[in-house]
């Protein structure tokens, strides 16, 4: 039996997104987009992007660049992908597209950060607490209803194909980093979570958000010696969001860096299990659509 060839392990800085029939890489220079067409060939477009200059490489500033950027890069790809994929169906207008995004941020943002102070803030009316107390309620009240709606998106039918799309993704990441080959067996031999994957960052934002949140309430009332109603904790809220972002991205950056042991396993752990959400196996189309994507990538 012919041995496999296995190069050395290493941590690319290749990251990607499940889009509609198809996978996104990013890496440092290029991005690449690969989509399974109804006649079943794949799609691939690749093109070089500029980096962030002097700026992607401040700590905290950084991670608020990267968020914003992939935001607005997730939603083109998405589109591009919908082109491919549903050649035939009337794609919806840039300014409608804009619209949408704009509406989805302004509705994540309200569902995941201000409804649950609103929440804890109604609590507090019934029972006494002091402002920190009132936060960590906050938090708790904002992972579950994180965790509530993962569970709700990942039992219909259309997001599952995506979730699968998105296993495929990290698998071929982790196929590249553990030194294999990369083809479709070793791509399924793979796990489908991964340490810099956007859903644990998202629940680091959720940690991140009750740490400074809290902190930040507490300021706000040692500074004007009273509790502040709860108009002025939602704009206080809204204006720590970048802080919340920068610190959720380096805390990611950095665990993704650490050696594989217990300890470090603890902090990855939350983030892990939640990719169970949002990650299914995928088929073996759906691996090669992943490999055509991080290949184009690769080689830019």
């Amino acid at each position: 039996m012919k041995k496999q060839k296995k190069r050395a392990a290493k941590i690319c800085r290749i990251g990607g997104q499940a889009l509609i029939e198809g996978i996104m890489m990013q890496g440092a220079t290029a991005t690449a987009i690969s989509v399974r067409t109804p006649d079943g060939t794949i799609v691939t477009e690749a093109k070089r992007h500029k980096s962030a200059g002097v700026w992607g490489k401040i700590p905290l500033v950084r991670g608020v660049i990267a968020f914003v950027a992939s935001l607005v890069n997730g939603v083109r790809c998405i589109m591009k992908s919908a082109e491919q994929a549903f050649p035939d169906e009337e794609q919806p207008s840039a300014a409608a597209t804009t619209v949408s995004c704009i509406l989805g941020v302004v509705i994540a943002v309200a569902l995941f950060m201000l409804l649950p102070g609103w929440i804890a803030d109604v609590i507090a009316q019934f029972v006494k607490m002091n402002i920190l107390v009132r936060s960590l309620i906050e938090g708790a009240i904002r992972i579950a209803v994180f965790v509530g709606y993962l569970a709700l998106v990942s039992a219909m039918k259309d997001i599952r194909r995506t979730f699968m799309y998105h296993g495929a993704e990290h698998r071929t990441i982790n196929c590249y980093e553990r030194g294999l080959d990369i083809n479709v067996a070793n791509v399924q031999s793979c796990s489908t979570r991964h340490n810099r994957c956007g859903t644990t960052f998202l629940f680091f934002v959720m940690i991140m958000s009750i740490i400074v949140f809290s902190l930040a309430a507490w300021a706000v009332q040692l500074i004007v010696g009273f509790v502040p109603g709860k108009w002025v904790l939602m704009c206080v809220r809204l204006l720590c969001l970048p802080l919340v972002a920068g610190l959720s991205y380096e805390l990611l950056r950095f665990l993704a860096l650490l050696p594989d042991n217990k300890f470090v396993d603890i902090f990855r752990a939350p983030g892990l299990a939640l990719q169970k959400l949002t990650t299914r196996r995928p088929d073996d189309q759906m691996a090669e659509v992943a490999i055509e994507a991080f290949r184009a990538v690769l080689v830019m």
